[in-house]
């Protein structure tokens, strides 16, 4: 790919087609990952495929900065596929800081944190933010913001509790 490439803003629906291998993106520190969820073409619940975005961290060996972004989908806070592989055989050292706006508590949201920090020991923030914003391409960015009550806020962190991390977990209204 680009053997120099140090940052990535990388836009992709929810559902993607099963890819057998992803390049290696050695160089990688920062990236950027809109994940569209349009609910128009599909009959099932909209959810993210949290395997996907874990083996695109694992291409990245050495990331630093991480940023998703989720536009779109219901609130849904059971998994009804149950499709999360076994991430433990990898870490990432080096990824220091993860963010997720537009954050709302959705099973797959709190699966990814909760993957991000079983595979990051050296994590030191992660944040959930309610707000976001999305690149719609030009220059151009679209303000997103999700609320989401106490009561998912609850679930949502008592689902972290049970990860081992010294990471700081911030929650932004």
């Amino acid at each position: 790919m680009c053997p120099g490439l140090e940052t990535l803003h990388l836009q992709m629906p929810g559902e993607l087609p099963r890819i057998s291998s992803l390049p290696t993106y050695g160089n990688l520190k920062q990236l950027n990952l809109d994940i569209e969820l349009n609910r128009l073409s599909r009959q099932d619940k909209d959810d993210v495929d949290v395997n996907f975005v874990l083996d695109v961290v694992k291409a990245a060996p050495f990331l630093e900065e991480l940023v998703i972004v989720v536009n779109g989908g219901d609130l849904s806070e059971t998994n009804p596929r149950e499709t999360r592989k076994n991430h433990s055989r990898f870490t990432n050292d080096h990824l220091r800081s993860v963010e997720m706006q537009n954050f709302r508590g959705n099973w797959y949201e709190t699966e990814l944190a909760v993957c991000i920090l079983e595979i990051s020991p050296k994590l030191e923030k992660l944040i959930l933010n309610q707000h976001g914003r999305l690149y719609l391409g030009d220059g151009r960015f679209n303000e997103l913001g999700r609320s989401y009550s106490e009561q998912q806020t609850g679930v949502v962190k008592e689902k972290l509790k049970g990860v081992k991390t010294d990471a700081q977990i911030i929650f932004l209204q």
